[in-house]
């Protein structure tokens, strides 16, 4: 065999070999992003589910705080008029104290 004839052969064998590498890079890359693809999936149906948990909680805590403050509000209007009457009557009790030598 020539010269030219090893040279040829040996460009035709690195030609292949790079089509080989060049082949499996390819099917690792697709690998690659089945892998990622599919952990981007779990990992958003996660995020969806821990959000809707977190707004479930989210939202009976915020109900429960409601319900808190009309509670207190509700326990204000019904007792002003008694607690009003009491610091009345404690007041007049102040300014007889006050009268009296």
């Amino acid at each position: 065999m020539g010269k030219f004839t090893e040279e040829v052969t040996r460009s035709c064998q690195e030609i292949k070999a790079g089509h080989k590498s060049r082949k499996e890079l390819q099917e690792r890359l697709e690998r690659f992003l089945a892998e990622l693809k599919q952990n981007m999936l779990e990992k958003r149906a996660n995020f969806q589910k821990e959000h809707q948990e977190m707004a479930q909680r989210t939202k009976a805590e915020c109900l429960k705080f409601i319900q808190n403050i009309r509670e207190r509000v509700l326990h204000i209007q019904r007792n002003t008029d008694q607690w009003r009457k009491a610091f009345a009557s404690d007041l007049e009790g102040a300014r007889q104290a006050w009268r009296e030598p």
